[in-house]
């Protein structure tokens, strides 16, 4: 069921049930295309999907709140007789170098070998939930049960650029080096984020993990730090 709720004078939020599945994520996908069409992106400042909502920031000057409001709906009055196939979801696939620095325990946690951790984690396909809380940090979903494990109960100081971390059911990437509590299982040698510092990965994307060698790792131009040697 959609609801609309005013966050501020500029901003809204809508939400797409209480709950959030790949079924959601098409649907929400679908929305944000037909908003953008019927509505001018003069009118619009953002639009920023995240697991089961959508925010939508809008020029007050251009557009009035009850305007704003008749064009959600319209928009989603016309995708919710769509079938979900008519929704178009990009598979991006991304090369991992798995040795990170909690690689082993997550393997002892899950009861499993190194390898079994490996092929699980790249064996899944997962999805974009949101881009948050850094910028252009993807929350991906959902990891296997078996390799779930909860974050770091002290965060580091540091968390290279590139790494791939679990916590709980989710998987994500770090865009920048930054503090994090995330499990690190590895780390990927593309940059995440483009040249206007954009998130190259969008809500609703499907993702794929693919094992690479250190020398591949090296050669696609990635680089160890000390906690990868």
């Amino acid at each position: 069921m959609l609801a609309i709720h005013p966050l501020n004078e500029t901003s809204l939020l809508v939400t797409f049930g209480d709950q959030f599945d790949n079924a959601t994520l098409d649907l929400i996908g679908l929305f944000c295309h037909q908003l953008k069409s019927r509505c001018p992106a003069r009118l619009l400042k953002e639009v920023l999907p995240s697991y089961n909502t959508v925010m939508i920031e809008y020029h007050i000057d251009r557009i009035s709140f009850d305007q704003l409001h008749q064009l959600i709906h319209q928009s989603y009055l016309s995708i919710v007789q769509l079938s979900p196939s008519q929704s178009e979801t990009r598979l991006v696939e991304l090369p991992v170098f798995y040795m990170g620095p909690d690689l082993a325990r997550i393997a002892n946690h899950a009861n499993m070998s190194v390898e079994q951790v490996i092929q699980c984690h790249s064996d899944t396909l997962y999805r974009v939930y949101a881009i948050g809380f850094s910028p252009g940090f993807p929350y991906l979903g959902e990891v296997d049960p078996r390799i779930a494990t909860p974050r770091l109960t002290s965060p580091r100081k540091q968390v290279a650029a590139g790494s791939v971390g679990i916590a709980d059911n989710q998987t994500g990437i770090y865009p920048n080096a930054s503090p994090g509590g995330w499990n690190i299982l590895g780390l990927c040698p593309h940059a995440l984020l483009d040249n206007d510092y954009q998130c190259r990965l969008q809500v609703g994307d499907q993702v794929r993990f693919v094992p690479i060698a250190q020398d591949e790792f090296l050669h696609l131009g990635g680089q160890l730090g000390e906690e990868f040697r």
